[in-house]
């Protein structure tokens, strides 16, 4: 969390289920997003297609999937991330929760 909206009084608690749950997401995106490249080499006689011919070729499976019961949890990090910063946060009223804790 930006020191400037607590005043450097406040810190996410990084051992919240909260938490743990978005980095997991963030870490699920961004090996979504900056996965390898599906296609690495093609190996295929392009001078025997004719005109029209459809080419055909076979692709590695890069595609990350995720269980119901990760959705869920994911979701109910969301809102509780909500709930206890971004609601406080735009009301101006941030504080020691169960998600923020003070600095020492």
């Amino acid at each position: 969390m930006p020191t400037i909206i607590s005043d450097s009084k406040l810190k996410f608690d990084n051992e919240t289920f909260v938490i743990k749950k978005l980095e997991e997401l963030i870490s699920i995106r961004n090996k979504q997003l900056h996965r390898k490249p599906y296609l690495e080499r093609i190996e295929y006689d392009f001078d025997s297609l004719n005109e029209g011919d459809s080419l055909s070729v076979q692709v590695s499976e890069n595609i990350l999937s995720i269980k119901k019961k990760d959705c869920i949890q994911i979701n109910e990090a969301l809102l509780k991330f909500k709930e206890h910063f971004l609601d406080p946060y735009f009301e101006g009223k941030v504080q020691k929760n169960e998600l923020l804790i003070e600095v020492h």
